[in-house]
């Protein structure tokens, strides 16, 4: 099953969420330009059915997240090349150490869901057509935007002091994304 449980927490001394996000944009977008010359009919439903699911738990951030993770996988799933699944898994996995969870369950609004969403579908009209070109900077454009928006969050938050339960260290990106 594509949407196998993740593992158990890691440890955040790790990778910082945006040099996670770095890494997964140099990835991720290569894993897509691969995926646009392989991917099947079958792995296009497969991935407009995750983008259902995340529509269907926009209220539930554990099965939206879930859904969003599966979206992920599908794609390196897509590629025909079984090494590209257990790296983007890994890289997904790191989410869950403490401040990655604190992080996304501060920032994650109905507003940035819905843009998920949008990026999600132009990755599969891009695949969909077969341009690996497109898919790479769509997803590009996905995993960027999701910096974008933690880091105007983060320092509107450290801007205010109204932090709450947001740990105190956070690396700031060494990698800016391109738009």
């Amino acid at each position: 099953d594509v949407a196998s449980a993740p593992s158990a927490p890691v440890r955040d001394d790790e990778s910082g969420p945006f040099d996670l996000l770095a890494a997964r944009q140099l990835i991720e977008g290569e894993i897509a330009a691969t995926a646009a010359g392989h991917v099947s009919a079958a792995g296009l439903a497969g991935l407009r059915e995750a983008i259902a699911r995340m529509r269907e738990h926009a209220g539930d951030y554990a099965r939206c997240d879930a859904a969003d993770r599966d979206f992920h996988l599908r794609i390196a799933q897509a590629t025909g090349n079984s090494a590209f699944a257990p790296i983007v898994g890994g890289m997904w996995d790191q989410r869950r150490g403490n401040l990655w969870t604190k992080m996304e369950e501060h920032f994650h609004t109905p507003a940035l869901h819905a843009k998920t969403v949008t990026d999600h579908e132009a990755i599969v009209a891009a695949l969909e057509a077969r341009d690996p070109d497109a898919a790479r900077k769509a997803m590009h454009r996905h995993l960027a935007r999701v910096a974008r928006e933690f880091q105007r969050r983060w320092d509107g938050t450290r801007a205010t002091g109204k932090r709450g339960s947001l740990p105190q260290r956070i690396s700031a990106p060494r990698h800016p994304a391109q738009p």
